[in-house]
């Protein structure tokens, strides 16, 4: 996953420096050098990958590092996107101003300004900035280049095309043009949308021909897709939206990263679209859950049908890196997600992990409790969440992630003291300063993480019930680390063979 979205912004990365489309951008200094600076950055990030996602499985912080590339490269994207459909539109003028909707017409007329072009390198400056804090990361991480050789992936691409060195297919360029007009034209009262194929052998510049199409197609509304051998969607994330009812149509689908649920504008989609994808396998992002309106609709979805799905991600917000559940109005609000949430069953067998974020219910759903196949729960910023059973939570759960305020489940884990097969716990981002109360009776954990816990302080003794624990790994969280970064500190955790404290193992470093 992380691979995918990489490759498709250093594509995209590599046109914008080739096309010197920064001279759209030329009163504002050092948008070139950021970009040229991205690009490194990236290069060398994507060389680690494999090594990466190799590690993640035993390690926690290389999965927290991948995680954060991946928030990152998905703002690059939708900055990149941006930057080129702004680009796009202000350089055919009233061509695209008749088809274009109203709020793509404003974005061309304020592109002239220089504010709006600052903004744009005020946000590739800004992910520059978080792309070093990553890449200095990777060092300390300890990860390193793969040099197996292997059959590459096929390359992903996207909608940018530099025409300036494309001779000779104006002819092809225009028939396609002319048939799809002519069909639209047509069949503006029928639901479906038509397609035309472009065969041809390897080489031959049917994804250039598609580029060139693509460029000069004046709908009011148009996505680049890059589809690989199997039909399989990737590179998902860096489209914001789908063209309302066209998912619903892909009944084959077998990948689909991310799904936007509509906020009632032109933006996003149905829930219900969802529901007759039931070859999607792997994982499945869906996100504005918010925005689902009524326990039916969210009924639509039909995820128990969805028998591949074996990772998923239930947000409630729109937005991948937000911080908070955003604005909710009143209690009725509240219990209108909760019954989302209760109504978003999936299979009951094919499910692993599953992940909810900013989620601003009180309680988990019940259907957890069935899931027999999961052993990884992810739980982003709820809030709201009130004292939890113990018979709800999956079965056979081996590991629990918890990211800033979860509720209650932030104060207390007694709810998960009878679970005899957790054997992971991490705590990122607590507002707390204390250990969550019952924490030292999950006498199976044999790995311990805490991440970015700024107010955390707690002594030593308090993890030594702990008898099963391996390793326990502490890094960004200032008190302890400033107070207790020696050996000598942890002295009374004999039975732990690694204590890593911001990356160091205390233990081995006195060799």
């Amino acid at each position: 996953m992380a691979e995918a979205i990489l490759s498709v912004v250093l594509d995209q990365l590599t046109s914008f420096i080739r096309n010197e489309v920064e001279q759209e951008v030329r009163l504002v200094v050092g948008v070139r050098e950021e970009l040229n600076n991205l690009h490194t950055h990236l290069t060398l990030i994507k060389a680690v990958l494999e090594d990466a996602e190799k590690k993640e499985i035993h390690d926690n912080a290389i999965k927290v590092w991948l995680g954060q590339l991946k928030d990152v490269m998905y703002d690059a994207e939708d900055v990149l996107d941006e930057w080129n459909t702004r680009i796009l539109i202000s350089a055919n003028g009233p061509h695209v101003a008749n088809r274009v909707r109203s709020y793509l017409l404003s974005l061309c007329a304020c592109f002239k300004h220089v504010g709006v072009r600052h903004d744009i390198a005020h946000r590739i400056k800004g992910i520059r900035e978080g792309l070093d804090v990553i890449a200095h990361s990777k060092n300390q991480l300890g990860l390193v280049q793969s040099h197996n050789h292997h059959e590459e992936p096929r390359q992903l691409t996207s909608s940018v095309v530099d025409v300036s060195v494309i001779f000779g297919r104006d002819h092809d360029k225009q028939e396609i043009l002319s048939k799809l007009l002519c069909e639209t034209s047509q069949q503006e009262t029928q639901v479906r949308t038509p397609i035309l194929s472009i065969v041809g052998t390897g080489g031959f510049g049917k994804t250039t021909l598609a580029q060139l199409v693509y460029k000069e197609a004046t709908f009011e509304l148009k996505i680049w897709v890059c589809v690989s051998d199997p039909f399989d969607l990737q590179g998902t994330r860096g489209l914001k939206y789908y063209p309302r009812g066209s998912i619903e149509r892909l009944s084959q689908l077998r990948t689909l990263s991310k799904f936007v649920v509509s906020d009632g504008s032109n933006k996003g989609s149905v829930i219900g679209e969802l529901g007759n994808l039931n070859f999607l396998k792997g994982s499945l992002d869906i996100m504005g859950l918010r925005h689902v309106k009524s326990v039916n609709e969210a009924k639509e979805a039909q995820l128990q049908k969805k028998n591949y799905i074996s990772d998923l991600w239930l947000n409630f917000q729109d937005d991948i890196i937000a911080r908070d559940i955003g604005p909710v109005s009143n209690e009725e609000e509240i219990r209108r997600m909760e019954g989302v949430l209760e109504n978003l069953e999936p299979h009951k067998e094919s499910l692993e992990r599953l992940v909810i974020r900013y989620y601003a219910g009180s309680t988990l759903p019940t259907w957890m409790r069935m899931m027999s196949n999961i052993t990884s729960l992810s739980l982003y910023y709820c809030p709201n969440l009130m004292v939890e059973p113990h018979y709800l939570f999956p079965p056979r759960l081996e590991t629990l992630e918890l990211f800033y305020d979860v509720g209650v489940l932030s104060k207390s884990l007694m709810s998960l003291t009878h679970n005899n097969n957790l054997k992971s716990l991490q705590i990122s981002s607590s507002p707390h300063s204390s250990l969550p109360q019952g924490l030292n009776q999950l006498t199976s954990l044999q790995q311990l993480t805490f991440y970015s816990c700024e107010f955390l302080d707690f002594k030593p003794e308090e993890l030594k019930p702990l008898t099963m624990l391996r390793k326990l790994e502490i890094s960004y969280c200032n008190i302890i680390t400033r107070e207790r970064s020696r050996e000598e500190d942890w002295s009374i955790l004999t039975h732990v063979p690694i204590i890593e404290i911001d990356r160091k193992d205390i233990k081995k470093s006195r060799n």
